[in-house]
Formats: structure tokens, C-alpha cells, sequence
């Protein structure tokens, strides 16, 4: 089933709420991408050093690019 376009109640413009679902992952989903614990997740956002993430009503979700962000911005090189 494609997504559905849905109007903006001001009427600013329109997006694709499955596309916009997609992206998103639940709190256990996300620790599970990271390869840490649901744990260590939540302790990292508590102390506000982990990827950005959105609350919807009382849920935690992360945005599948925030949390390639985070990794890429957590990447080192081995010094020479």
C-alpha cells in the first residue's frame, strides 16, 4: 500500500507519512542498530551525549539518519 499524502492543518504543504514512519525506530529498534543496550541507549540520553531523537505523545523514537549521524560523527581514525 503506498503512502498517503496528508495536508498540513495550516495547508503549508503536504508529506508522506509512511515514508516519514519509515524512518523512524523505537527506542529498542534503535538500540539494536547501535549494537548497545536498550540501557546504555537511555543512560546516553539522559546524560544528552547520544543521537537526537523525537518524542510522539510519550514514545522515544530516532530518526534512522540521526542515528548514522551519530556514528559517523563518533568515527576515529587510529592515530599514526
Amino acid at each position: 500500500m503506498k503512502g498517503t499524502a496528508l495536508k498540513f492543518p495550516s495547508g503549508h504543504g503536504q508529506f508522506d507519512h509512511d515514508r516519514i514512519a519509515s524512518d523512524l525506530m523505537t527506542m529498542d529498534e534503535a538500540a539494536k542498530y547501535l549494537r548497545i543496550s536498550r540501557r546504555t541507549l537511555e543512560k546516553m540520553k539522559a546524560d544528552e551525549i547520544g543521537p537526537e531523537w523525537t518524542r510522539i505523545g510519550v514514545k522515544v523514537f530516532y530518526r534512522k539518519s540521526a542515528l548514522d549521524g551519530f556514528i559517523a560523527s563518533n568515527t576515529h581514525k587510529e592515530k599514526p
